[in-house]
């Protein structure tokens, strides 16, 4: 489907309004964690003393979001993050599973807006989120999800969507699930999408190895 212009809503930095039903925020944290190392979870891994998924859920928090869960993985070794565990519906299915889980929590509590985000992006912050729930809060009807780019770059996670959406998004990521779809691009190419310029790549960036993870770590350039 087409998408929505790009930069038709502007990122503000800040929610500008309540969103009807609310915001919740799940962090994806079912991954393998295979490239990280033997025995490593990367939602637990830390950055700046803090680990990747809790450094997460708090820029959903900071966004807007009203709650935030995690998706998938081991609930003992996550309980420490002090988060409601959701299992995924679909283990192992890659994001687009998770997001499928997280949809369904959202439509069962009336949600506004499910915001959804891996659990290896430690430098996701708040106005990066916002931005994402002010584009589809502000965006026809018609529209059912926000995704950010950064320099042309479209980057599907973190994906907001409005569970309940007249177009109905989740059967439609559901349908093509089912057509054996697991890639989160191809299944948000089922639906009608705003792009939102964000500008600075970081809060996108993936931590996948441990070098990486050592990278993160490092103190910025001014």
């Amino acid at each position: 489907m087409a998408a929505w212009p790009a930069g038709a809503t502007g990122p503000t930095g800040e929610l500008g309004g309540s969103v009807s039903g609310g915001v919740l925020g799940a962090v994806l944290t079912g991954g393998a964690s295979t490239r990280m190392g033997a025995g490593a979870d990367k939602a637990l891994a830390e950055v700046d003393g803090v680990p990747m998924a809790r450094r997460v859920a708090d820029a959903l928090l900071a966004g807007g979001a009203e709650r935030v869960i995690l998706i998938g993985g081991d609930r003992g070794r996550l309980s420490s993050l002090g988060l409601a565990l959701v299992p995924d519906h679909h283990p192992g299915a890659g994001p687009l599973g998770g997001l499928l889980t997280a949809l369904a929590v959202g439509a069962d509590a009336g949600t506004g807006i499910v915001v959804a985000a891996p659990c290896d992006q430690p430098r996701l912050d708040g106005p990066t989120v916002a931005a994402l729930v002010n584009a589809l809060s502000g965006a026809p009807a018609s529209v059912a999800a926000a995704v950010g780019t950064a320099g042309g770059v479209r980057h599907v996670l973190p994906v907001a969507v409005r569970p309940q959406a007249a177009t109905a998004p989740a059967a439609a990521l559901a349908a093509a699930f089912a057509r054996g779809a697991r890639s989160l691009r191809e299944g948000l190419g089922t639906l009608a999408v705003v792009e939102v310029e964000c500008g600075d790549p970081a809060p996108f960036t993936d931590v996948d190895t441990a070098a990486e993870l050592r990278r993160a770590s490092r103190p910025r350039p001014p």
